[in-house]
């Protein structure tokens, strides 16, 4: 179970990556759909299942990720 699960726009995946290696380099435990998942998992259960499992949820609330379906869908878990 992540400590952490980040919500972001891939059209921020540069900062993103930013922040999950700021975070896993202080030891904390992090779901980021760009690197936590694999081809062939069911991504859907995996995201909801790692956001309700996370302790925190990052939102990178940028314009993209207001703009996204998915992030709106994860915010409103």
């Amino acid at each position: 179970m992540p400590d952490c699960f980040i919500s972001y726009s891939s059209m921020d995946q540069k900062l993103a990556d930013f922040i999950y290696s700021e975070l896993s380099r202080q030891g904390v435990s992090v779901f980021m759909a760009s690197v936590s998942l694999t081809p062939g998992d069911n991504w859907t259960n995996e995201i909801i299942n790692n956001i309700k499992s996370s302790s925190w949820v990052i939102l990178l609330a940028s314009r993209n990720a207001c703009q996204s379906a998915y992030v709106l869908q994860e915010t409103g878990m």
